[in-house]
């Protein structure tokens, strides 16, 4: 289990196959807690995701405090990512996740897990 204390960013490093047609569509991430959805979905397009740049990897990076929870009694704590693409027949490669609390100087305290 983590805690959303712990860290300031979330960054996705994700790649769009074709699917990702349609400029209606959306494409979510959301924090999970087993198998329930713990926060309310965030667009990647609002966070620079190109759906139209099609095999080309993009990192994305979410400040952690855009995340809303909504169940209650998790006291901002979560297990895992859950993606929500409504649109076609859609691929996304994730290569990989990482959480990120602080920034890295060399002096101060950071945290980084990557998944």
């Amino acid at each position: 289990m983590l805690n959303v204390s712990d860290y300031s960013l979330i960054k996705l490093f994700v790649r769009p196959n074709l699917g990702f047609t349609s400029a209606s569509s959306n494409y979510n991430v959301y924090l999970r807690y087993g198998s329930v959805q713990a926060t309310f979905g965030l667009s990647l397009l609002d966070y620079g995701f190109d759906p139209y740049k099609f095999g080309s990897y993009q990192t994305i990076t979410i400040p952690i405090e855009d995340f809303s929870f909504f169940t209650h009694g998790l006291n901002g704590k979560f297990q895992g990512f859950g993606f929500q693409m409504t649109t076609g027949s859609p691929v996304l490669n994730i290569d990989w996740v990482q959480l990120q609390g602080g920034i890295e100087t060399g002096q101060s305290p950071y945290i980084t897990d990557i998944f």
